[in-house]
């Protein structure tokens, strides 16, 4: 089954929540793919540019989302 993320899951993800990683887990070893709209890649972008440590959140994001 394919998934496609709305920012809120893609927020728990990069917060690294429990539930979340388990459950992509899951969808990666059941062979599913999970995609996220150009809408939410830059909602999360917009969001973490305005965080103080915006360039290191950034980094580690682009590495999560790609």
């Amino acid at each position: 089954m394919n998934y496609l993320l709305d920012s809120n899951i893609v927020s728990y993800i990069l917060k690294k929540n429990a539930i979340v990683d388990n459950k992509l887990r899951e969808v990666n070893i059941q062979g599913g793919m999970v995609f996220i709209s150009c809408i939410t890649y830059y909602e999360i972008r917009y969001r973490l540019l305005l965080s103080t440590n915006y360039q290191t959140t950034l980094t580690k994001s682009e590495a999560v989302i790609f």
